[in-house]
């Protein structure tokens, strides 16, 4: 999800006071290590054969990602 995403999401949240919820704090360390992230993801495809299993571990995250974003609209609905 890019910066603007979470941007939005923080003042979503402002009424709720959890603009500076410690979870926010996760897309901030997020943005600042993506480029290990992907040299890691990288090196593992080049120097040990394993694109499957590098996608596999991607694909893990962005499910967890979609799920708890899933989350958040159903908590918003059931508060409306």
């Amino acid at each position: 999800m890019s910066v603007e995403e979470f941007r939005s999401m923080q003042i979503a949240f402002k009424s709720f006071d959890l603009a500076d919820h410690i979870w926010f704090d996760h897309v901030k360390w997020e943005q600042e290590h993506t480029s290990e992230s992907l040299a890691l993801s990288l090196y593992f495809i080049e120097n040990h054969n394993a694109f499957s299993s590098v996608a596999f571990g991607m694909k893990g995250v962005l499910d967890a990602t979609v799920r708890l974003y899933d989350g958040f609209l159903a908590a918003i609905e059931n508060a409306a």
